[in-house]
């Protein structure tokens, strides 16, 4: 299989650190419209660099456009003479729906993804749309690859909105939550390494013990809020002050967000 990026920015560089491991991927041909991005990637010796996007688009089966939103019309021009009829299209371009990469000549296996940051060290959430008339077997190729991120979830596109304000944001929200829990133990006296530990490993513990257990996190937080004793006390404090509510709000203002990308994409 040859596969193709266009655009070395963050999502192009975490797919092709995953993918140089992947045995059945032949080549890897990359475009950036900096030429300097590409030097770094010339020492792999799967990869090959090209300075137009139109080359890698004709030569590889899978492309992947890594690209800013405001670059896709300017990308559209230059690989308007490509035929997509037996490729398939991965874009994680945020705005963009199916139907405007549809405009592409011949295109027909388009998959929509939203990948999330915990997708560097291979245990995040990538979320993907496909496309009406998507392959079955290309389906399954795509998410061997993307597998290799983490956890592969397919939405209606309708959901998309949705899926980039709660998958793409949730884990800043969680790092602030982090960084909260982390000052609460220093402000307890405990050092800032101890209180990152402990911290790490309480949520590493919760979450494992909700996926692992199959059983709800109101259950396990009802086991350890004895009677009057100090974790209901906690927890009185944060929901009389509104943090669940809080949290709640805050995806709905991203979610608000994502979809005025999407309006200012299909103004275009």
């Amino acid at each position: 299989m040859f596969f193709g990026i266009i655009g070395l920015g963050n999502i192009g560089n975490l797919f092709l650190d995953k993918i140089l491991k992947l045995e059945f991927i032949d080549k890897i041909f990359v475009n950036d419209k900096q030429p300097s991005k590409l030097g770094s990637v010339r020492k792999f010796e799967k990869v090959s660099t090209f300075k137009n996007p139109e080359e890698v688009c004709e030569r590889s089966d899978y492309i992947l456009f890594a690209i800013k939103p405001q670059d896709f019309e300017g990308l559209r021009w230059q690989i308007s003479n490509v035929d997509f009829s037996k490729k398939v299209i991965i874009s994680p371009i945020t705005g963009l729906k199916i139907q405007g990469l549809k405009s592409l000549k011949n295109s027909k296996n388009i998959a929509r993804i939203m990948p999330n940051l915990p997708c560097r060290i291979g245990k995040g959430i990538v979320g993907v749309s496909y496309s009406d008339d998507f392959d079955e077997e290309e389906k399954s190729k795509l998410t061997e690859i993307l597998s290799e991120l983490g956890k592969v979830e397919e939405f209606d596109e309708s959901k998309f909105s949705a899926l980039t304000s709660f998958v793409g944001s949730a884990p800043g929200i969680i790092f602030l939550l982090m960084e909260a829990l982390i000052d609460a133990g220093i402000e307890l006296g405990f050092s800032a390494e101890q209180s990152k530990d402990i911290v790490i490993q309480n949520l590493i513990g919760s979450a494992e013990m909700v996926e692992i257990l199959k059983r709800e996190p109101y259950e396990f937080r009802r086991m350890v809020c004895s009677p009057a004793g100090t974790t209901i006390e906690a927890v009185y404090s944060l929901e009389k002050n509104g943090v669940r509510g809080e949290l709640i709000e805050a995806f709905i203002r991203a979610f608000e967000k994502a979809e005025s990308f999407t309006r200012g994409e299909n103004e275009r």
